[in-house]
């Protein structure tokens, strides 16, 4: 289980939410390939000041939340990233495919897990006729 709690995670999380590749975002940055190796895999302890605000601003995420998990990834973002392999938790995964999750649809999950495997089934019923309705209209 891989989770946000770490700024080498997060900031894979945030290159690969952008679609940059590591060749693609150290010219951006200055910096070499290997070197964002190195920051994602944790062989860096801290990004310093000038790579900090070039990767962040490159990104579009505040260095607070890069470093520290602090608040929203920026004011654009909806306030969680997970991934559609792993939505089966609010901790906030990261994958290969990263999905933006709005605070709504956290309410609604955590709802869901809430009630009973009944009303679990009955959700997903309704859902599915609603999906399979909407879809048909298309």
């Amino acid at each position: 289980m891989t989770d946000l709690d770490n700024w080498h995670v997060r900031l894979t999380c945030a290159r690969s939410a952008k679609k940059f590749t590591k060749s693609a975002l150290a010219p951006l940055v200055g910096v070499s390939p290997p070197a964002i190796t190195g920051w994602e895999n944790g062989n860096t302890k801290k990004l310093d000041g000038d790579y900090l605000m070039k990767v962040c601003r490159v990104l579009e995420i505040t260095p607070e939340w890069l470093m520290h998990g602090d608040g929203a990834a920026n004011a654009g973002m909806p306030s969680a990233v997970i991934s559609n392999d792993e939505i089966s938790t609010v901790d906030h995964q990261c994958g290969s495919e990263l999905v933006y999750v709005t605070p709504e649809e956290i309410r609604l999950l955590t709802q869901f897990r809430e009630i009973d495997e009944r009303g679990r089934r009955q959700v997903s019923s309704v859902l599915q006729f609603n999906h399979e309705w909407i879809t048909k209209l298309r």
